[in-house]
């Protein structure tokens, strides 16, 4: 390895108290998205005792900008920052936690913690570089990834600012500790809301022929589904529909006027989402004419998560640097992830990639799913994180 390159590995061996350390006062903040008030104004600190110049996106999130003052590329880092409204049991798998949350109800169980403390501790080792580096380096965190309140006014923010190329990281409870992926193509599922009301007639439960029963309407539609599904999608291109929720009347003797369905569809490929979605619609109006109801969609259900598909040119950008750093053994293959990511809405607009980084440590107790009340992070891996983010700014330089 060259000079810089030792010299950025012995930064990150340096800060990683740091990292750790954030990342346990982020998770104390769990703030929920839209409020993340406290840790937004710490972020914003950070950033400023480092000379980072910080601006405000949407309501709580925030870009840092690192100009070199010499030309070259405008390369961003993201990171997501808002906890989930989900109380977290004070032990992981195996032990007690080394931090909770202040928050009763409020708790980082995605791993958003442990992204801000690798973007922060990103900024910290570049901001020491510096003089070896060109162009702008932006540190973006954004509000409400669980929520889709942030990326709109981050994505229009970026583009603005006609960046070159982006990437984040995120933590994978599935994925081995120490170990690190970066493929290009699909990595994460493209995501859409299913919320629609069945609208009927309500009446005493004496009496089926006075009323319109949206129950029973509700529950054929939802019986009717997987076998339209079944025959309508390309197996070879897997949408996964999970119908969680059938909400209608509150006691035995009276017939609602209305029943709720709700739940979410996962996809690779967004032109067989489409169709999925488009199948749906044709069963839920189908089947509630047939039994004299209609069918209203909440607004949400139009709220559409692209997959995140990596950027070949980037991945093997980041794949480069993280071999230059010495760190190649890291380096590891891991399955498509079913969950969505508001990252996709970045990598729709910009070049990227999404790091994934192993976080499963069966010793230490982290390895629950995500957003489980037990899901907890191997802080020893954060350094890793680091290195590919900061791997990826300075590929060209080591």
């Amino acid at each position: 390895m060259n000079s810089l390159a030792d010299t950025i590995r012995a930064l990150i061996a340096k800060y990683d108290s740091y990292y750790i350390s954030t990342r346990r006062q982020v998770h104390v903040f769990a703030e929920t998205g839209g409020n993340e008030y406290k840790t937004s104004a710490f972020i914003e600190k950070e950033l400023m005792e480092l000379g980072i110049t910080v601006e405000k996106v949407s309501n709580t999130g925030l870009i840092g900008t690192l100009d070199t003052g010499r030309a070259g590329k405008t390369l961003a880092l993201r990171a997501d920052i808002d906890a989930l409204p989900v109380a977290e049991n004070p032990s992981n798998l195996r032990r007690g936690r080394v931090c909770v949350s202040e928050n009763a109800g409020s708790a980082h169980l995605c791993g958003h913690d442990a992204h801000t403390a690798m973007l922060l501790g990103a900024a910290k080792v570049l901001v020491d570089i510096q003089s070896s580096l060109t162009g702008k380096i932006l540190f973006c965190f954004e509000e409400g990834e669980e929520v889709g309140l942030g990326f709109k006014g981050m994505v229009e923010t970026l583009r603005a600012k006609q960046i070159d190329a982006v990437l984040a990281t995120h933590v994978l409870s599935t994925f081995e500790s120490g170990k690190i992926n970066i493929s290009p193509g699909p990595r994460m599922a493209g995501g859409r809301m299913i919320r629609m009301r069945v609208n009927g007639k309500g009446g005493h439960g004496s009496r089926p022929d006075l009323a319109i029963n949206p129950v029973y309407a509700a529950a054929a539609i939802v019986a009717n589904l997987p076998g339209a599904l079944q025959n309508k999608l390309n197996p070879e291109k897997p949408v996964t529909v999970g119908i969680t929720a059938i909400q209608g009347g509150e006691t035995e003797n009276v017939f609602p006027d209305y029943a709720d369905i709700k739940g979410t569809m996962r996809f690779f490929d967004a032109k067989e989402g489409a169709k999925a979605a488009d199948v749906l619609k044709t069963v839920a109006e189908s089947t509630a004419k047939m039994l004299g109801c209609t069918i209203d969609y909440d607004p949400s259900s139009a709220w559409l998560l692209k997959p995140v598909i990596n950027d070949r040119a980037i991945s093997e950008r980041a794949v480069r640097a993280i071999s230059k750093l010495g760190l190649a053994d890291a380096l590891a293959e891991c399955p498509l992830w079913y969950a969505s990511e508001s990252f996709s809405a970045y990598l729709a607009e910009f070049p990227g990639a999404l790091v994934f980084l192993g976080i499963k440590n069966d010793e230490y107790g982290s390895g629950a799913p995500h957003h489980n009340e037990r899901f907890d992070v191997d802080e020893a891996v954060l350094a890793l994180g680091v290195a590919a983010a900061v791997g990826f700014v300075v590929e060209d330089v080591i």
